[in-house]
């Protein structure tokens, strides 16, 4: 799909003073150029976006690992609490 209109812009450089086949040339390779930016500037978010995402991939992981450790915590806290409690109150039942 172009990005720019060719013929417009070769219309433009005549009027703007250039024979027309480098009115031509021109347009086709303003054209070129600004398709080939366009599919850097493609080829860079995707890399960047890329690199972003397993960036977050990695901290999110790293934080969901710090969570399960610390729910484990809780967890087996709370369970030496309830057999201490029994332990101590054994006919409190």
């Amino acid at each position: 799909m172009p990005i720019t209109n060719t013929l417009k812009t070769a219309a433009e450089l005549k009027l703007a003073g250039f024979p027309e086949n480098q009115a031509n040339v021109l347009a086709e390779k303003f054209e070129e150029t600004a398709t080939a930016v366009s599919e850097d500037l493609k080829s860079f978010i995707s890399r960047e976006l890329d690199r972003k995402l397993n960036e977050l991939r990695v901290e999110f992981h790293s934080s969901m690992r710090d969570q399960t450790f610390k729910m484990m915590a809780v967890l087996i806290a709370a369970l030496s609490l309830a057999v201490a409690i029994i332990k101590l109150f054994p006919n409190a039942h």
